[in-house]
Order: structure tokens, then C-alpha cells, then sequence
């Protein structure tokens, strides 16, 4: 934790928060009867008031869910058995990663480390052909795409405002419905199609005054 800003994490519209709310809206959507606990060991100083931002982001119903442990394995016992805590906490689990805590060593980031716009197609052989679309302040987009018997679809998109944005197909959600805009880098992936039938682009532009610049590439593998 040496060198760390803690301002980001002391108001809830910074990124690093925002960051935490399309989590926590993807656990509670996706895994929220799958993650029983998280278990936070050694929390830093400023954790504490970071928690009570943090808390803020999280439905009531789950913040029973988030433990911090400081003695170990005392409090770990709680919630898990000695079997299932690592040796570095004074369990009895042996672990697979570079260190005894299960975590893996820190390395310095050089530019190897860095996302390129692009860098998905460009794997795939692929020539990106995006397209712009201006979507006014509380209209839809609605943009229609057909696989031609292809399986895979490769997809990459940017907005310079806070949008609601999915794939659907089939009636069918294929990405999550975040609310988001990409500042630095586009958002880009390739999906499995579940059948042969049109994808969809939507996009939806929740804010009140300013039009949102879409752009958008897709290609069937």
C-alpha cells in the first residue's frame, strides 16, 4: 500500500468507486448466491473510512458479507475451516501461487502491460470498420447485426458520454446493461452467438441535456 492515493476512494462518483458499483451490480446480478463472504486480511489504516463510501454503493442486504481480519486464524475460523485457510495465516492449506498467502508477486509494470486499442482485432486477422452514431439525450439506438451462420462475434465500441449499452439476441442479454462511457480505452470482446439470429446494438442515452457520440465495430468469426 506504500504510495497510495486514498483521496479517489473517499468520494463515491470517483472512478476507482464507480469502478466498485459495476462490480457489486455484476455479483449481485450474476454470483450474488455463489460469494457467501469476503474476507479482507490486514486491511490498511484508511480502509475504515473507505468502507463507509463503500458502503454506500452496497445494498444493506449484503454488507454482513464483508469481514476484515486482523488475527489470524482466530477470526478466519469464522468462516472457514483450518483446511481452507492458507499456511501464511496459520491454516493448513497449501497453496498453488508464488507465495504462501495465495498471492503472486508483484512485478513493475512496464508497456508490454498496457491495453491497445485494437489489439483483439488485430489478433484475429481482423480489419476494424467502425461507424459513428449520435445519440441525442433520452433517445434509443437501436442497430442490427447478422451473424451469417457465424459463431463468434467480435465487437468493440466507444462513447464519450454515460450510456446504457448491450448486445442482445434471441430476446436474450449477451453483455451486461451497464451504464458507462470509455474515456481512455474501447470496450472490446468476442462473444459466443447463441443462434443464428440478428444481434442487436442498443443503446440507451439516460442523460437530460448532452448528445452521446457512439462508435461501433462488429464482426462475425
Amino acid at each position: 500500500m506504500k504510495g497510495i492515493a486514498i483521496t479517489p476512494y473517499m468520494s463515491p462518483t470517483s472512478a476507482i468507486n464507480c469502478l466498485m458499483q459495476a462490480r457489486v451490480n455484476v455479483w449481485l446480478d450474476y454470483y450474488a448466491e455463489l460469494l457467501k463472504h469476503v474476507i479482507v486480511v490486514n486491511p490498511p489504516t484508511f480502509l475504515a473510512l473507505a468502507w463507509k463510501v463503500i458502503s454506500f454503493l452496497l445494498p444493506a442486504k449484503v454488507h454482513n458479507r464483508f469481514h476484515f481480519v486482523s488475527r489470524y486464524p482466530d477470526q478466519m475460523t469464522n468462516y472457514l475451516s483450518m483446511e481452507a485457510i492458507p499456511l501464511a495465516f496459520s491454516g493448513t492449506y497449501k497453496t498453488h501461487s508464488e507465495l504462501d498467502n495465495g498471492c503472486f508477486k508483484s512485478a513493475k509494470i512496464t508497456e508490454d502491460d498496457f491495453v491497445e486499442d485494437g489489439s483483439l482485432w488485430k489478433s484475429n486477422g481482423i480489419e476494424l470498420a467502425p461507424e459513428t452514431r449520435s445519440v441525442r439525450a433520452g433517445d434509443e439506438l437501436t442497430i442490427e447485426f447478422h451473424p451469417e451462420k457465424k459463431q463468434k462475434m467480435i465487437y468493440q465500441f466507444t462513447s464519450n458520454a454515460e450510456v446504457q449499452i448491450w448486445f442482445q439476441q434471441d430476446d436474450v442479454d449477451l453483455t451486461p446493461r451497464f451504464k458507462m462511457m470509455t474515456p481512455k480505452l474501447a470496450e472490446e470482446e468476442i462473444l459466443m452467438l447463441l443462434s443464428d439470429s440478428p444481434v442487436i446494438f442498443r443503446v440507451c442515452n439516460r442523460g437530460k441535456i448532452f448528445a452521446a457520440k457512439v462508435t461501433i465495430a462488429v464482426a462475425f468469426l
